[in-house]
């Protein structure tokens, strides 16, 4: 399943990449081969991997219709991408949008979640939307892994404000994939300073996969004759994520480290 969801991803990168070089095409999946962060997660958070390819694929269309209907396939596999449904159907998102306009937008929805957590006694009594809050509300992903942003998290989350910055000066067929890094960033930031580590934790894997893309295209945009860094970024990942490889690829919650000692 892993494999077909690589596949689905290095596809979506046709369409993404196709005005760009082939170096670009081949830069990308390397980067997301051996991105460690991004298969440490989708390990074990496989229907989500699932979903974020689908996602992908649904955004490399950038065509408003296309691009709606199959996110709608893709929440069927993880509710996270329910999140993006609302800004899809917000037909500027497709085009170069003001900064102001993106943080006012934020401002209304950590108001409504702010509201939501004080009635949250109320919301976990509910059947099925109540069970959703409470593994939402949950500081780990499960009985054996912990979910903590971490440093990473946090640095990997001010890189992709960067790259959002950055990326004014990038063609218009890129701005759906740049707002949207910007609509992740934002919500994760929010899901933590609210409390919810879990969900800032879910969103972190779309950067993951979202935010290189765009890095790609800013350093091909900037500078020409970089195929030689190129290469060098590539042997950095590979050498990083075996060199991380060999110290084991997740970390334990209590009752997992538990259960290993029992073991």
């Amino acid at each position: 399943i892993s494999f077909l969801c690589y596949t689905l991803i290095f596809k979506s990168f046709d369409r993404i990449f196709e005005r760009e070089s082939n170096f670009q095409k081949i830069l990308a999946i390397v980067i997301i081969s051996f991105f460690f962060e991004l298969f440490n997660i989708s390990a074990h958070l496989l229907r989500q991997f699932i979903a974020s390819a689908i996602m992908l694929y649904a955004i490399s269309m950038n065509q408003p219709k296309r691009t709606v209907t199959i996110a709608i396939i893709a929440s069927l596999f993880h509710s996270s991408v329910l999140l993006y449904l609302p800004f899809l159907l917000f037909k500027p998102i497709y085009n170069k949008i003001k900064y102001q306009d993106f943080f006012k937008l934020f401002f209304y929805l950590f108001v409504l979640f702010s509201f939501l957590f004080v009635l949250m006694n109320v919301i976990k009594s509910l059947p099925f939307i109540g069970v959703v809050f409470n593994r939402a509300l949950n500081t780990r992903d499960s009985f054996l892994t912990s979910s903590k942003l971490g440093l990473t998290g946090y640095l990997f989350m001010g890189l992709s404000l960067v790259v959002f910055v950055i990326s004014k000066s990038l063609k218009n067929n890129n701005s759906l994939l740049i707002n949207l890094i910007l609509v992740t960033t934002l919500f994760s930031l929010s899901m933590k300073l609210l409390g919810a580590e879990l969900l800032a934790y879910r969103f972190l894997f779309f950067l993951y996969l979202f935010t290189p893309i765009i890095f790609i295209k800013i350093i091909y945009n900037h500078r020409t004759n970089i195929d030689f860094i190129a290469m060098i970024i590539c042997v950095l990942f590979i050498v990083r994520f075996y060199s991380r490889l060999q110290n084991g690829v997740w970390n334990f919650g209590e009752i997992g480290k538990n259960l290993l000692i029992f073991n």
